[in-house]
C-alpha cells in the first residue's frame, strides 16, 4: 500500500492506494474510512498525488497517468496541463509522481525526473537507472528530491542544474520521501567537522 496526505478540500484525509487498483479516503486523525475514489485502475496503482483544488493523480503500473477530478471546478489550465502529462505518460512510461501548485513531476525508468509546469517542461538525469521516488515542495523557490535505484536521494529546482552530491546515499533503492520546506532552505544541514580537525 501507498498513501499521500490530501489537499485542497480534502485536507485531513489520508489517501491510501491498493494492490487492487482502489484508492481508500481515510481519516488523518484516527485512520477512520472514509470512503473510496470511485475511479478504479486497473491493476496496481504505483504513486499518487492529490493536487491543491481535491483532483488525484494517479500512476498505475504501466506508467499511466489517470485524473480523478474532485468537486472544486478546475481552472482551464491545469486541464491543460495534466493532458499534457498524460499524452507524454501514454508514450513514455512514468515510474514516481508528485504534484504541488501548477506543477506535476514525473520520474521515469531511465532515471530522469520531468516537472511539467505553466511555464513549460524542465527535464533532469539525475540518477543512473530507474527514478523510484519523487516529492515536490511548495516553498519560495520550489524543490523537488528524488530517490532511484541507485540508492541516491537528490536535490533538484526546475529550471537549474541538479545539485551535484546526493543528499543521502545507501546501498538499497530508495522506496519512499517526503521533504518539507526549512527556514535555511532545502539544504540546511547542521556544519560538518573540517579537514584537519579531529
Amino acid at each position: 500500500m501507498l498513501g499521500a496526505t490530501a489537499g485542497g478540500p480534502s485536507a485531513g484525509l489520508l489517501l491510501v492506494g491498493d494492490r487492487t487498483g482502489t484508492v481508500r479516503l481515510l481519516r488523518e486523525s484516527d485512520a477512520t474510512s472514509e470512503g473510496r475514489l470511485a475511479h478504479r485502475v486497473q491493476g496496481r496503482i504505483t504513486a499518487l498525488a492529490p493536487t491543491a483544488d481535491g483532483t488525484v493523480l494517479l500512476l498505475d503500473e504501466r506508467g499511466r497517468l489517470h485524473t480523478v477530478r474532485g468537486t472544486a471546478p478546475r481552472p482551464p489550465y491545469l486541464e491543460r496541463l495534466t493532458d499534457a502529462v498524460s499524452t507524454t505518460l501514454s508514450r513514455h512510461p512514468g515510474t514516481a509522481l508528485a504534484a504541488i501548485a501548477g506543477s506535476v513531476v514525473v520520474g521515469d525508468r531511465l532515471g530522469s525526473v520531468h516537472a511539467f509546469g505553466v511555464t513549460g517542461l524542465h527535464q533532469a538525469a539525475p540518477h543512473s537507472g530507474r527514478v523510484t521516488a519523487v516529492t515536490a515542495v511548495e516553498s519560495e523557490t520550489p524543490f523537488v528530491c528524488s530517490g532511484g535505484a541507485d540508492g541516491t536521494v537528490r536535490l533538484w529546482t526546475p529550471g537549474r542544474a541538479p545539485v551535484p552530491e546526493p543528499l543521502a546515499e545507501r546501498r538499497a533503492p530508495v522506496v519512499a520521501l517526503h521533504a518539507a520546506p526549512a527556514p535555511g532552505g532545502p539544504l540546511s544541514r547542521p556544519p560538518g567537522p573540517t579537514a584537519g580537525s579531529n
